[in-house]
């Protein structure tokens, strides 16, 4: 399940069951793992991207060397998999809420 589809399932959904929000979860810090990987290996490379930029560009500010960083491909992914690692960060925490009212329910029902 692409998180899209988990974002509107959670979203519409009044009540998922408690062995797959917990399904979900793993998956989410899965995708998270293997996200933050792929945004590592673009700030590794960053900085001497961006010195090549400044050089090959004649730029002297900093500030017109991010915004061309920003508009390369690179700086584009990293932006792609900030907005993305957020979103699953947020997912998470949403399902960690209902996992824990679930068990306060549970709890309280005994």
């Amino acid at each position: 399940m692409e998180i899209k589809e988990l974002i509107d399932k959670v979203r519409n959904e009044t009540f998922i069951p408690p062995l797959e929000l917990s399904e979900y979860k793993l998956r989410l810090s899965a995708e998270y793992g293997y996200l933050s990987e792929q945004l590592s290996n673009i700030l590794k490379e960053k900085p001497g991207i961006w010195l090549e930029i400044r050089q090959r560009e004649g730029v002297k500010s900093d500030k017109i060397a991010d915004t061309l960083w920003e508009a390369s491909e690179f700086g584009k992914k990293e932006t792609e998999l900030k907005i993305q690692l957020k979103s699953i960060e947020k997912l998470s925490s949403a399902i960690s809420s209902r996992l824990q009212m679930y068990e306060t329910e549970a709890r309280l029902s005994r």
